[in-house]
């Protein structure tokens, strides 16, 4: 049976808004409960329906809490789902479709070393990312943010915080003999897979998270 039959479209009310940042906004549902849930969302996705018509978008679970979810989502100038973020009152209803079985993210959670690189779109992900790893895990996640936001990372994984992606500075991480992870956690930065040297493909495995879902 599918994710979508098993747990088919429901209502959801608006319950709390808070920014992240000024380009992330975190808002909190709560699912209408008439459905058994899974014990843990966290980094399953659901379809959001958020002016329950046909339009809808994919979203990440940031968190869950009985019958509360999180999403985190990213402020477009004039992104569908952006303007109902910021024009939505508590109390709005909202559908939702899922959730979808968990996140098939490309990368082995015992991993000694990992080089992620995301912009806020991919937030999410990379939080669910570290929450997997080994918590002896090193590496490095370049987070494009125009400012410095908390992420929940129990790992050594380093956060840099950058406001475009430096290219010489991301390949200078990569070591001919690392046996790690590149995670691309938004469509914006496909063109860094090209940037890449030859020699490193054999042993880094690049991936787009949203590739998986």
């Amino acid at each position: 049976m599918s994710d979508d039959k098993r747990y088919p479209k429901r209502s959801a009310v608006v319950l709390k808004k808070e920014m992240v940042c000024s380009e992330l906004m975190r808002i909190f549902l709560q699912l209408e409960s008439v459905y058994e849930l899974p014990s843990d969302l966290h980094g399953r996705h659901i379809k959001l329906f958020p002016f329950r018509d046909e339009y809808k978008k994919s979203y990440t679970i940031s968190s869950h809490n009985e019958d509360v979810i999180s999403l985190d989502i990213m402020l477009h100038l004039n992104g569908r789902a952006s303007v109902w973020a910021k024009d939505s009152a508590l109390g709005d209803l909202v559908d939702i479709l899922g959730p979808k079985k968990e996140i098939k993210v490309p990368l082995d959670f015992n991993a000694k070393e990992v080089l992620l690189v995301s912009d806020l779109t991919g937030f999410s992900t990379m939080e669910y990312i570290l929450s997997k790893l080994d918590p002896a895990c090193r590496g490095d996640l370049f987070l494009i943010c125009n400012t410095h936001i908390e992420v929940n990372n129990p790992t050594k994984v380093k956060i840099h915080f950058v406001s475009e992606l430096d290219y010489d500075v991301i390949l200078k991480k990569l070591k001919v003999d690392i046996h790690g992870h590149i995670i691309l956690g938004s469509d914006q930065i496909k063109s860094f897979v090209q940037k890449i040297d030859r020699k490193f493909l054999d042993n880094i495995n690049v991936k787009a998270y949203w590739k998986t879902k």
